[in-house]
């Protein structure tokens, strides 16, 4: 039997031979069991056999009467104040031992140079990870509670950030009955975990009865789900939508929804997880504070991103396929045609999305679009599903430079009428007056000019903007130089008569019949002919002599 006595002579402990003979470190051992009864850590123990201090190393064989004597903390020298804290850093476990058994204080007090607290110790080690110290400091009754700097993080904040998933189940497991109290640092190291998407320090806390509806500082602005699948963790996703988090939850300012953020984000495995909890797919929602990215539906952001997948899982989940978005009224069809996504066109036709619908500001229309754009790829799928060749639309511009052109009566309209479509009669009118083929003519796509002629496009209607709407595509092909598209169009048919009769007028050229006579040895034109219309004249009129001729 070992007997341990105070030195005033009163027994604190009988402890058996046989509970520490087998140990390695029986006097280390033999110190643990007397800091439940004496409240003092090993650090600040010292056992004497008569005059002997026994280092923890040491072996007991034999019965003895042991003698204990309790240690404060030493003074330590200000320049030596933060050997501990470096050592903790550096992981050296020899050195932290040492300086603890001198017995240093295991949270020395550390300002910067604004006053506030620096990381303790034990908040260093558990930030590197580095278990065995973390152990080391515990023993030596180290607060790990404390928080340091600005944010208030603590020993279990900093472990759960970087994802030392062994220093968190440390933390946890000593002293558990500390933790019930300690609702609002659970959940900052949760959020810290969720964060950076550390799933086995997430489990870990969950384990420990995190709460993830609470409310704090270090709460992300999207909350614990919205953070996740903005960033993709799926497991933490999963475990969230276990755990019961709002899968509808609208967050931040612009009004962001979990799958809303998934999906812009490109994160299918979570857009599925959500789909599955089943999550609203039709919700729209803002994907930034950017104010043309509000009333986004989780279809249009995962169309706009070009994901195949997620556009398919929301198909599959029946999102509405045709619903408009955004604060100028896109659709998820016209989107995929703007950004130039071929087979998000064909999912997207396969799914029923109505071809010919007119999105945006300015009317557009897919076919349109994607002829501007020369696309043709596109525009073979879409003349495939049979879209309407000759349906007008209203170009690519800007709704800045739309208002040049409009006057200022466009904008004296709310955001909110010009996103809902509410523009009058004349300015829409004024707006669209595109055909597929004039776009595609006008911009010298020659492959898509010969697709839209093969599905018999009139290659004589008028076309135009802003009141400007009697040009046509042989006209378009003339002035601006498009060659290629200029043979197309004769070869199939188009009306030079009809151009000349809608251009020459415009120069002064009344007499149409003179024109065509060919009687005079040199062009006739007024001053005001000029620039690439005189040339357009010029080139009809020449193409109507030689036919003459």
């Amino acid at each position: 039997m070992l007997r341990v006595f105070l030195m005033d002579g009163r027994q604190l402990a009988s402890v058996s031979l046989e509970e520490v003979f087998d140990q390695a470190f029986a006097v280390r051992t033999l110190k643990r069991r007397l800091q439940s009864v004496c409240g003092v850590p090993r650090f600040r123990q010292r056992l004497l056999r008569g005059n002997e201090i026994l280092e923890d190393s040491a072996s007991l064989s034999e019965p003895l009467d042991l003698h204990l004597i309790l240690l404060p903390f030493c003074a330590v020298p200000l320049g030596e104040v933060e050997q501990i804290v470096t050592a903790a850093r550096s992981g050296q476990v020899s050195e932290v031992e040492s300086l603890l058994q001198q017995p240093q204080h295991p949270d020395p007090e550390l300002l910067d140079a604004r006053g506030h607290r620096r990381g303790s110790a034990l908040a260093v080690a558990s930030s590197q990870g580095h278990v065995e110290i973390v152990s080391l400091l515990l023993e030596a009754g180290a607060d790990k509670h404390r928080d340091f700097g600005t944010a208030s993080l603590t020993a279990i904040g900093e472990a759960s950030r970087h994802g030392h998933a062994g220093v968190v189940r440390l933390l946890l497991e000593n002293g558990m009955e500390t933790w019930q109290n300690r609702e609002s640092e659970l959940h900052m190291a949760l959020s810290l975990a969720t964060i950076n998407g550390h799933v086995v320090t997430f489990c870990l806390l969950l384990d420990a009865r995190a709460n993830i509806h609470m409310k704090t500082q270090h709460t992300p602005e999207k909350g614990l789900l919205g953070e996740a699948c903005t960033k993709g963790h799926y497991h933490i996703v999963r475990l969230l939508l276990a755990e019961g988090a709002d899968k509808n939850k609208v967050f931040g300012t612009y009004g962001g929804t979990p799958l809303g953020a998934a999906s812009v984000n490109g994160h299918s495995d979570v857009v599925r997880a959500l789909v599955e909890a089943r999550a609203d797919c039709d919700r729209t929602c803002g994907l930034s504070p950017d104010s043309r990215s509000r009333d986004w539906t989780p279809l249009g952001a995962a169309i706009r991103l070009g994901s195949l997948r997620t556009t398919h899982i929301l198909l599959k989940a029946r999102a509405d396929v045709n619903k408009p978005f955004g604060v100028y009224g896109e659709t998820p069809l016209g989107t995929a045609s703007v950004y130039g996504h071929a087979q998000l066109v064909r999912l997207l036709l396969e799914a029923g999305a109505n071809k010919d619908d007119e999105f945006g500001f300015c009317a557009n229309t897919p076919l349109g679009t994607a002829s501007t754009s020369g696309d043709v790829e596109i525009v073979a799928i879409l003349l495939e599903a049979r879209a309407d060749v000759d349906r007008k639309f209203g170009g690519r511009e800007s709704p800045m430079l739309l208002g040049s052109h409009l006057g200022d009566g466009v904008w004296q309209m709310s955001e909110c009428d010009r996103a809902s479509g509410d523009l009058n009669e004349q300015i829409k009118q004024r707006l669209v007056g595109w055909t597929p083929l004039g776009a595609a003519v006008r911009a010298g796509h020659s492959d898509v000019v010969t697709l839209l002629l093969q599905k018999r496009a009139d290659q004589d209607m008028t076309f135009g903007m802003y009141g400007d709407t009697h040009n046509t595509p042989l006209g378009a092909a003339i002035a601006h130089g498009q060659k290629h598209c200029e043979h197309l169009l004769l070869q199939a048919g188009a009306d030079k008569n009809r151009t000349l009769a809608l251009y020459a007028p415009r120069h002064g050229f009344q007499n149409l019949e003179l024109l065509r006579s060919g009687l005079q040895a040199d062009f006739p034109f007024e001053p005001r002919a000029k620039g690439p219309l005189l040339h357009l004249v010029r080139s009809i009129w020449g193409c109507c002599l030689r036919e003459c001729s």
